[in-house]
């Protein structure tokens, strides 16, 4: 059961003054940060065998787009939710035989409904871990650090482990060090005590209705959730199929596959 605590002034505040040894919340951040990590490395590695999804499954380009289409729709409406379903969905995602991709896909989606418990419990967490402003935003540039080395790592080393043994294998890696990382949260995570600002105002609960009404009337706030969704949409489709892309090129300048290169650069013949 969380408690609340009543904070001094900032002028007066220590990082070290909070109920949860500095250690555990420093060991913390790490553990959520690579907590984090893993639901990118788990979303882009399968970017880094594309292509193998694509030729054991035998679809079209547009079908493996609808691998991160669904996924990012799962990702948005179970956001609220969050699941714990997560390693299991993911470690399950590697057993689909070649006849059922229908089913590959909705384990995808469901992954991408079920990762969300990071998304939705780790910032609160560290919210009230560094509850001094300078130590909390270090804290959250750390936290979304783990967004870009997540995304890469999964690529990186899905397409390395492809490379020796199966494809589906890559699958099998992200599970394996989320399991060791839940392990270590499960033995260092706690939940901290809810730290009160020094304000005396008082704040109305409208609930979560009236949250989302005064949301809405803030322009400014929903400019920018529209521009940093454009952004991530971008982002997202470039890191999809960039690694596909990378691949066919090599395929196609080592003479090995010249029919899926010319289907992606519309028949046309760079090598002169």
């Amino acid at each position: 059961m969380a408690f609340a605590v009543e904070a001094p002034p900032d002028d007066s505040r220590d990082i070290r003054d909070h109920p949860v040894p500095l250690w555990r919340r420093v060991v913390s951040l790490v553990l959520l940060t690579l907590l984090h990590a893993m639901t990118f490395a788990d979303r882009f590695g399968i970017s880094g065998v594309l292509s193998d999804i694509i030729d054991f499954y035998d679809i079209s380009d547009s079908t493996a787009g609808l691998l991160s289409t669904l996924f990012m729709a799962a990702t948005i409406v179970g956001s609220p939710l969050a699941g714990i379903l997560w390693i299991g969905v993911m470690l399950a995602a590697s057993f689909v035989p070649k006849n059922m991709f229908w089913l590959f896909l909705t384990i995808r989606c469901i992954d991408g409904f079920s990762d969300n418990i990071v998304y939705s419990c780790a910032p609160s967490l560290i919210s009230d871990y560094f509850f001094i402003g300078k130590y909390r935003n270090y804290a959250f540039m750390c936290f979304y650090y783990g967004l870009n080395f997540g995304g890469q790592f999964g690529a990186i080393f899905a397409s390395i482990i492809a490379e020796k043994v199966e494809w589906q294998w890559s699958l099998r890696f992200v599970p394996a060090l989320t399991l060791i990382l839940w392990a270590l949260v499960l033995l260092i995570v706690v939940e901290p005590p809810r730290i009160k600002s020094g304000s005396t105002k008082k704040l109305r609960d409208d609930g979560a209705l009236g949250d989302v009404k005064y949301l809405l009337s803030i322009k400014t706030y929903i400019f920018i959730v529209l521009a940093r969704g454009m952004a991530a949409s971008s982002g997202g489709v470039s890191g999809w199929w960039n690694n596909d892309l990378a691949e066919n090129t090599m395929k196609w300048y080592k003479n090995e596959s010249m029919d899926k290169f010319y289907k992606t650069f519309d028949h046309m013949d760079y090598k002169e």
